[in-house]
């Protein structure tokens, strides 16, 4: 790579008048090999295009300076080519000074030979011309290309789009570092430079280890850090991107224990993602990332829409088909990650579809332990200055071992404890695949200077207290529960049909009768029920974070409504109303007589089914023995 040291400007570069009376004008790019097309001058802080005459001798002026058009302010030259990993497509390198610094963009051929390209990528970062100069650059920098082209001068470079696997996983990508079965690592070029910096090392190992060795003998930082560094293992494993989510009170160390956690790949600040992200945005982030861990902190004011994006985004590991400009599809590009998110509420939210249970790990409380500032203060100030030092030699066990992670896969997939809910199921793969990965860190932990500790322990530990002993459930049996507890804790607005005698006279005269009215409880034909008035149940369902329409249908087709009927247009016959309500009539305030309301409607034998309540649950949830 040239550098601003390979590089010297010659103070002065306006040339001079030979005795023969003609002009030189040197041919090289200062110090270098590359060659200056014929026809400009490269000064140390502008380009000049030369006019020539029918010699192809430059002309000059009075007073024999040759005569030419500056059409940029800053030195620059086309200085390497490269065939894309990740597209095929064609890059050239493109080095030019800003005044301070020599700066090094690889871009893509088609966009550099455009007025668009050159400022979408070189004006944007520091290259000095107009929109009026624009095309003359790009005239410029295709004869740079065809003189050292045909020179053998320019650099032949491996550019990527984004890090992870490459050459069917017998590469992986990192930075600026391709480590490869073979042995051989080599240079890599990312499109986007500032990826450099963020997933670089600073400080050193022993300071890491130093100021992280005693927050990981804690088994959650050691699980979320065993969690971050599975995201390489998913390709080789084939096991579906998944999100880790950190939740709890402020200063309960979570988003310390991530910031250990990404440490161990470059720069925890650089790498923190705002939790308030578009899907473009974690698309972009996630195609760039791929093979490593993605890292959002602070979810807890991310909208419930901006969270499904975040789960859904990184969890189906292929971008939107988004439309071309010239018509068609552009081409989608995929990735597998594993999102590390923190915040005081959960990721998960009930509005949206059960399936995002399946792709997130949720981990409540923080470290879980208490009086340990000094351990994460000392972990948050280590981390600033140190980090980026664990990834390459964590990749190098992965191409050691790399033919014994799937027999480890399987045999610890087995030794989960299988549920009867397949959601819970499809997380024993991100299980397993953790523990391969917290096998693998664990000799390097021990190499380092950490003392290991049983990886199948702690991962084993975290499984229990997540799945084992709060299994997950439908978010619709969720709403039941919170339902039972709306209709226990609010009865005031439910009113009685059965024990209140002269129910006609007391909805009109007594001021016990409620003005909004949840619900109505009855016994027609000695079965006792409920009546939910139906606008009421969506809009708490609504508050409590549900989705209505979601949570009745699939009451109404596992039975636990009473679904009504209607009639059908074609055939006039009955049939049940799709959207389970019922037209019922009942009391309300200051009506002498029943009006039709329209309701949902749940037996009471079906509270205490799905719920699986006993009648001592009832007496402890709601303090009596029946609603009723």
């Amino acid at each position: 790579m040239i550098t601003k040291d390979d590089i010297n400007f010659d103070g002065d570069m306006e040339g001079r008048i030979l005795i023969d009376g003609t002009f030189e004008i040197p041919e090289t790019f200062f110090n270098t090999d590359f060659y200056i097309p014929r026809g400009y001058e490269v000064k140390d802080r502008c380009v000049k295009e030369i006019r020539l005459d029918e010699n192809d001798n430059p002309v000059l002026n009075a007073v024999g300076i040759p005569i030419g058009y500056q059409i940029c302010d800053s030195a620059c030259m086309i200085t390497g080519r490269s065939l894309g990993l990740d597209d095929n497509e064609r890059y050239l390198k493109v080095t030019f000074h800003d005044g301070r610094n020599w700066l090094h963009y690889w871009i893509k051929q088609k966009e550099i030979f455009t007025k668009k390209g050159i400022f979408e990528h070189l004006v944007s970062q520091g290259f000095v011309t107009d929109e009026k100069d624009a095309a003359r650059v790009t005239k410029y920098f295709r004869k740079c290309y065809t003189v050292n082209d045909a020179s053998n001068t320019l650099v032949q470079g491996i550019v990527a789009s984004s890090n992870g696997w490459k050459h069917d996983n017998t590469c992986f990508v990192f930075g600026t570092r391709m480590i490869c079965e073979s042995g051989v690592d080599k240079e890599v070029f990312l499109t986007d430079s500032s990826l450099e910096e963020k997933l670089s090392a600073k400080g050193t190992v022993e300071e890491w280890v130093a100021g992280n060795k005693r927050l990981l003998a804690f088994p959650k930082p050691r699980f979320v850090c065993y969690a971050a560094m599975t995201a390489p293992l998913l390709e080789p494993l084939n096991v579906s991107s998944f999100l880790v989510d950190s939740t709890g009170g402020s200063s309960t160390g979570k988003t310390t224990e991530d910031d250990a956690a990404i440490s161990q790949i470059g720069n925890p600040k650089a790498l923190k993602h705002k939790g308030e992200s578009t899907v473009a945005s974690v698309e972009e982030n996630a195609k760039m990332f791929s093979g490593l861990p993605l890292y959002y902190d602070e979810t807890t004011n991310t909208s419930e829409k901006t969270a499904q994006n975040i789960i859904y985004t990184i969890a189906n590991e292929t971008e939107k088909g988004r439309a071309r400009k010239d018509g068609g599809l552009r081409e989608t590009k995929s990735w597998k990650c594993v999102g590390l998110t923190t915040g005081e509420k959960s990721l998960i939210n009930y509005a949206g579809n059960t399936g995002q249970y399946a792709r997130v790990i949720t981990l409540k409380g923080g470290i879980g332990q208490s009086g340990i500032k000094d351990i994460v203060d000392e972990s948050k100030a280590t981390n600033v200055n140190n980090y980026g030092h664990i990834i390459e030699p964590f990749l190098r066990k992965v191409f050691k071992h790399k033919a014994e992670l799937n027999v480890w896969f399987r045999e610890y997939k087995s030794q989960f404890e299988v549920m009867d809910n397949d959601i819970n199921n499809r997380l024993i793969d991100y299980f397993a695949a953790i523990a391969v990965a917290g096998k693998l860190l664990e000799e390097v932990y021990q190499e380092i200077g950490i003392e290991p500790v049983n990886h199948l322990e702690i991962v084993n530990q975290i499984y229990e207290e997540v799945v084992l002993n709060n299994p997950i459930k439908d978010q619709a049996i969720v709403a039941l529960e919170r339902v039972y507890d709306w209709m226990s804790s609010h009865s005031g607005h439910f009113i009685n049909e059965m024990s209140i005698a002269d129910i006609r006279t007391w909805v009109t005269v007594s001021d016990k009768a409620p003005d909004i009215v949840y619900g109505w409880y009855g016994n027609p034909k000695g079965i006792m029920h409920i009546d939910f008035n139906k606008s009421e149940l969506d809009k708490f369902l609504e508050r409590e974070g549900f989705n209505p329409s979601y949570v009745i249908d699939y009451w109404k087709n596992y039975g636990i409504l009473t679904v009504g009927s209607i009639k059908d247009r074609k055939t006039g016959q009955p049939k049940d109303d799709p959207s389970g309500a019922r037209n019922v009539s009942h009391y309300i305030k200051n009506q002498s007589k029943k009006t039709p309301q329209r309701v949902i409607s749940i037996q009471e034998e079906k509270f205490k089914q799905v719920l699986e309540l006993t009648d001592s649950d009832i007496i402890e949830r709601i303090g009596r023995k029946s609603v009723w």
